[in-house]
């Protein structure tokens, strides 16, 4: 058998003593009438499995739009890759075994493009050793992953760069560092701490006040014989599409 290729069909040749009929020298060798019956084969075959598939298959297709309602798994890392907050059991699992302070969550629910209008969004949270809490989950934050889901396809990951978390960085001094609860003396680099944020005072009827605060994980990443530097910005979003609705 010899096979001769062109760009848009293969032809096999065989070499026989028998005659060709005329009609099949015109078309090639092709009988049409049964290729006829191989196309409309074919078409009823796709025809069945997209019936059977219904339009699930769709929705990976479609991509968000702005104003988008989207469900977002995510975990938030600082600046040494370590999950501070994160809505994936199996990463918190792994880090809370480690001996890191991860807080778990659930996916946050978004507005694709949308702005938040607070500085500090808590979302709840739980930790095994502590129980539940809130997490101060920074507007900022939120309003650049919300930016970054246009586009996206349900069960989509994504890494996502937050920037401006410099001006989440602080330096006090050993003795202030104490007065929060922490130990100078014993901390070092990289070691982890909670950090509490106020996110509400309410005056309660019987003249008392209630104050209401989240949460954050700060890591050390100075230290001099006087005071302390600490980081509570976190660098890096991983995100993944759990589902969204268009609107």
């Amino acid at each position: 058998m010899e096979c001769l290729c062109s760009m848009d069909t293969m032809y096999f040749l065989m070499k026989s003593d028998k005659k060709v009929k005329t009609d099949q020298k015109k078309s090639g060798g092709m009988d049409w009438k049964k290729a006829v019956f191989i196309i409309v084969g074919v078409l009823f075959v796709v025809t069945m499995i997209g019936s059977s598939l219904g339009t699930g298959w769709l929705v990976g297709m479609k991509t968000i739009q702005p104003g988008d309602s989207v469900v977002v798994e995510y975990t938030l890392r600082d600046s040494d890759g370590r999950a501070a907050l994160t809505a994936t059991e199996r990463i918190y699992t792994s880090a809370y075994e480690n001996g890191e302070l991860v807080w778990y969550t659930g996916p946050l629910s978004l507005i694709a493009n949308a702005t938040a209008p607070e500085m500090i969004v808590p979302v709840p949270a739980f930790r095994d050793d502590y129980g539940e809490a809130d997490f101060a989950l920074f507007g900022q934050e939120q309003n650049q992953i919300a930016a970054r889901l246009t586009g996206m396809k349900q069960g989509e990951t994504q890494r996502i760069a937050l920037t401006g978390t410099d001006q989440y960085r602080q330096e006090i001094t050993g003795e202030t560092f104490d007065e929060m609860g922490g130990n100078f003396s014993a901390a070092g680099i990289g070691d982890q701490f909670p950090l509490a944020f106020m996110t509400s005072v309410l005056e309660n009827e019987d003249d008392t006040t209630t104050v209401k605060y989240a949460l954050r994980i700060a890591s050390v990443t100075g230290k001099t014989d006087q005071n302390i530097s600490f980081s509570y910005g976190y660098p890096v979003a991983d995100i993944s599409i759990v589902q969204f609705t268009s609107s």
